[in-house]
């Protein structure tokens, strides 16, 4: 495993500081803790522009529901198509939650 940026776990390959790439499509603006709950692979957003949720997570356990809930549900996109999340990064985040899930 690569080293990763101190305050999440993006590898540190992929922070601004090491490609200069400041490009707003590289991510989505979250809440904090929905941006903790995406950084331990709790849920992702995809490539379908949805979210997906990790097995790891009961529905059944009401302190879930609130991630959970977010299965299948699209995400809140900006108004111009220009401006939407790389593909690539959406199924970079969607294929780590996926990895997550399959070490555990």
């Amino acid at each position: 495993m690569s080293p990763s940026c101190p305050f999440c776990t993006i590898p540190s390959d992929r922070t601004f500081s090491a490609s200069a790439d400041d490009d707003p499509r590289n991510d989505l603006a979250l809440t904090p803790d929905m941006h903790w709950a995406m950084d331990k692979h709790l849920i992702a957003p995809g490539p379908d522009f949805k979210w997906h949720v990790s097995k790891m997570l009961d529905e059944r356990i009401p302190d879930f529901r609130i991630l959970t809930g977010l299965k299948g549900r699209k995400l809140f996109l900006p108004d111009e198509p220009r401006f939407y999340p790389k593909q690539e990064v959406l199924a970079w985040r969607l294929e780590n939650m996926q990895k997550r899930q399959s070490d555990e």
